[in-house]
């Protein structure tokens, strides 16, 4: 297993599922979500791709934040949380390997040199989610 970038396909289905109403039951939710649509762990034995996802759900209810993990694999993407066994092992490299993944990340980042909108280099995941979202206003569909 290894991490590797995201393509833009994989990207709008991931935003796609997240900004489903039947995933959160918010609309809007981009602005409480942290996503990592930059890169993802994927297994080649399987043809499947892991990233994660973070929902503060206290910015729309009075619960606890929501997280876990987004198992792409074709054109399904799937919600799992830490204990699916049937992707136990993803769950746990991803987690363990972080090191490599935040190298890829920044390896990314200085390649194509993005900036936000005030002109500022993207430097994380996060810089890199806000960055995608203004770029293509209809990535979630």
């Amino acid at each position: 297993m290894q991490f590797v970038e995201l393509n833009d396909r994989q990207r709008k289905q991931i935003l796609a599922a997240v900004g489903s109403e039947g995933c959160f039951g918010v609309k809007s939710v981009f602005c409480e979500v942290n996503l990592n649509i930059l890169t993802a762990l994927y297994d080649p034995e399987t043809e499947r791709y892991l990233t994660r996802h973070y929902y503060v759900a206290s910015v729309v209810t009075q619960g606890p934040p929501e997280e876990g993990y987004l198992l792409l694999q074709g054109d399904k993407v799937r919600f799992v949380s830490e204990d699916a066994e049937d992707a136990q092992e993803m769950i746990e490299i991803y987690d363990n390997e972080c090191y490599a993944r935040e190298q890829l990340e920044k390896q990314l980042m200085n390649q194509y040199q993005l900036k936000d909108a005030d002109g500022d280099p993207l430097r994380t995941k996060a810089d890199y989610l806000q960055w995608y979202l203004q770029a293509n206003p209809d990535a979630a569909g």
